[in-house]
């Protein structure tokens, strides 16, 4: 919904076109220049600032992401060599994935 701007009571066409005629799929998205935009088409749900100040929002990263953490994509297996993912909020621990994935390595 936060993504959507029709909610914002505009109605939106022409947005993808076809990649081959008379074949399935193969949609392609059209630049939002070509899009045909009629404003005030339909009741507004959202208002256009709330609309704006939201999907902005969707885009900035939260401050308390683990990227902040220093060991992030800094610890690797000693095995694989992959990043290891951090578990746990008050007593972190690592561990890598790639034993979920294969047979080939037996980490534990």
């Amino acid at each position: 919904m936060l993504k959507d701007e029709r909610y914002t009571g505009k109605a939106i066409n022409r947005k993808y076109r076809i990649k081959t005629p008379g074949k399935r799929g193969g949609m392609l998205l059209q630049p939002k220049e070509e899009w045909m935009v009629v404003p005030d088409k339909y009741p507004v749900l959202i208002p256009a600032a709330d609309f704006k100040a939201a999907h902005a929002a969707l885009w900035t990263k939260p401050a308390n992401i683990s990227d902040g953490h220093i060991f992030y994509r800094k610890m690797k297996c000693p095995v694989c060599g992959h990043t290891m993912r951090r578990s746990g909020k008050y007593d972190p621990h690592f561990y890598c994935k790639t034993g979920q994935f294969t047979d080939h390595y037996k980490l534990s």
